[in-house]
């Protein structure tokens, strides 16, 4: 498991390629080293930062258990339509996500991300938890549109800086 040293380049190379000097990613970027080698977190060595791919309403399974500290969403689509994205706590990682039903009790998170401004060039949203969002069961990215519509393959992606279960439970 990476400790904070192996996480953070990673994470420098991988979110600076893809952002394209776009400043709420930088910010973004800060913040997670800032949460990373805060006193209580900077001995861990159960960091991972990762990609969900095509985000969308059968929802991708990210891990068992763990604590989300930070979510960048990029989105390219422009139509017209709001998506939600959401960050759900399921018992077995099969989560499907319907933009117009009622929450339940296993969504801990929960946003509307807006339509980019030209189809097909991404936007990038950041969402930082300093406190982190735990997760007793699977912690699974799900996305559909606000009226139901489902959004398009590629049309949502996730990075995401957790700490694994296996750190979190020794």
């Amino acid at each position: 498991m990476p400790a904070p040293e192996v996480v953070i380049p990673h994470l420098e190379g991988t979110v600076g390629q893809i952002a394209g000097g776009k400043e709420s990613a930088a910010l973004w970027v800060k913040q997670m080293k800032e949460i990373m080698l805060l006193t209580v977190h900077k001995d861990q060595t159960d960091w991972s930062f990762g990609v969900s791919e095509d985000v969308d309403e059968s929802a991708n399974d990210i891990e068992t258990g763990g604590v989300l500290y930070g979510l960048l969403i990029g989105t390219n689509s422009a139509d017209a339509e709001l998506d939600f994205f959401a960050v759900v706590d399921d018992a077995d990682g099969t989560y499907t996500f319907d933009g117009t039903a009622a929450l339940d009790n296993t969504v801990n998170y929960v946003t509307t991300l807006p339509a980019a401004a030209t189809d097909g060039t991404e936007e990038l949203h950041p969402f930082t938890f300093p406190e982190g969002i735990s997760f007793t069961n699977h912690m699974v990215f799900g996305a559909d549109g606000q009226d139901g519509t489902n959004p398009a393959t590629s049309d949502i992606r996730a990075w995401y800086l957790i700490r694994t279960t296996a750190g979190v439970l020794a």
